[in-house]
């Protein structure tokens, strides 16, 4: 982790997987399909780093070639509700 990591916070992360509960995502985590959270801070306050999602295979990393802004797609694999 260097100190310009981007945290994803439990809320941005569902809405990039298209998970519509929370009870899915912690369903996802505990199976194994989602890692879990870097940081908790709370029962209620956790975030991934980007590169955990990256590494994860759960975000699609940027393309250099393409004159496309360098956002992140969600994988439409294990994107289910």
């Amino acid at each position: 982790m260097n100190q310009t990591e981007i945290p994803v916070y439990a809320k941005d992360l569902m809405l990039i997987l298209n998970f519509k509960h929370m009870n899915t995502l912690r369903s996802a985590i505990k199976r194994g399909a989602v890692p879990p959270p870097d940081i908790v801070l709370s029962q209620k306050t956790r975030f991934w780093y980007k590169s955990t999602l990256l590494n994860a295979g759960l975000l699609e990393r940027p393309v250099a070639s393409t004159s496309s802004p360098n956002h992140l797609k969600a994988v439409s694999a294990g994107a289910s509700t």
